[in-house]
């Protein structure tokens, strides 16, 4: 594992930078996989009920074989910067099985200065592509849990990343120090932080993460299903505030829509965190009642003793 800017310097001089287009990072020899894959449809089967016969492959069907090892096809996306856009790619796997040549892998010198490709690497901390002007496609790939790139923010801001293996990553460094800032002076300054102050600020966060939720996965949408994730969040306000049938069946209605375009992982999060913020707001509300009722009866209290 590398700090991410430092080892950015050393693979690509600031002078270079501007010429860039693409930039791939692969956490994975792909020539690694490939052997692999092949030592893989070699095994045979134990003697017995299937004979010592030699194993399909649990891969047929899928491109495998003895075609040659294609550069990954993105499936882009474009996320949103104050100067420009990227495009930033999902990598489907590579096919094939010719893995004679290794010259990424090896990490030789780049001989393309549009498009760089590195491999058996990762990134943690900050990467800062503020030089890359020119930038069209950013592809970080990491699979597995031990396996997962560790950038913690992207300059510029990229408003979504996806890697391979790992849940989407939101980059809003300005939301997220923002966030951080607010809970250490609400804690560090505040001599007294009630229950109440942490719970507002943490609903906020909360709302706050939503909302960038929200606008990284309408960049995606087209007006139609914009409007169908809008009804989506107003059906479901609907059924946590009444549970009307009506909002049911509309709720649901939403749902089955919008799953042709995203993923039943992607809608329940959404649900699920529109649900945790009602339920703070509930208990805001029972608490800030409470303790009105406390300040109202003390404030008869000392009418009385008056």
């Amino acid at each position: 594992m590398v700090n991410a800017n430092e080892w950015l310097n050393k693979k690509i001089p600031t002078d270079q930078r501007e010429q860039a287009t693409s930039l791939y990072v692969y956490r994975k020899c792909q020539c690694t996989e490939q052997k692999n894959l092949t030592s893989l449809f070699k095994t045979t089967q134990p003697s017995g009920l299937f004979g010592g016969t030699t194993a399909a492959s649990p891969f047929s069907g899928f491109g495998y074989g003895s075609q040659k090892i294609q550069p990954p096809e993105p499936l882009t996306t474009t996320a949103a910067s104050p100067c420009r856009s990227f495009s930033v790619a999902v990598v489907k796997p590579t096919t094939g099985n010719n893995y004679n040549d290794c010259q990424h892998c090896s990490n030789r010198d780049q001989t393309n200065y549009s498009n760089y490709r590195f491999y058996n690497v990762i990134l943690e901390g900050e990467l800062d592509l503020n030089d890359f002007i020119n930038l069209n496609v950013l592809c970080i790939e990491g699979i597995g849990q031990e396996q997962q790139q560790k950038l913690t923010s992207c300059k510029p801001n990229l408003r979504s990343i996806n890697f391979i293996g790992n849940k989407r990553l939101i980059f809003c460094d300005n939301v997220l120090k923002n966030q951080i800032e607010r809970l250490t002076n609400l804690i560090l300054t505040t001599k007294n932080v009630s229950f109440i102050d942490l719970k507002i600020e943490t609903k906020k966060v909360k709302e706050e993460n939503l909302k960038c939720q929200l606008d990284i996965i309408k960049s995606n949408l087209n007006e139609d299903n914009k409007l169908w994730l809008d009804s989506l969040l107003e059906a479901q306000h609907e059924v946590l505030h009444s549970n009307s049938t009506y909002a049911r069946k509309q709720l649901e209605r939403c749902k089955n829509k919008l799953s042709e375009v995203l993923t039943v992982e992607e809608i329940r999060d959404i649900l699920g965190n529109t649900v945790e913020i009602n339920e703070m707001e509930a208990q805001l509300n029972k608490v800030t009642s409470v303790e009105i009722n406390e300040m109202e009866a003390q404030l008869n209290k000392l009418t009385l003793k008056n």
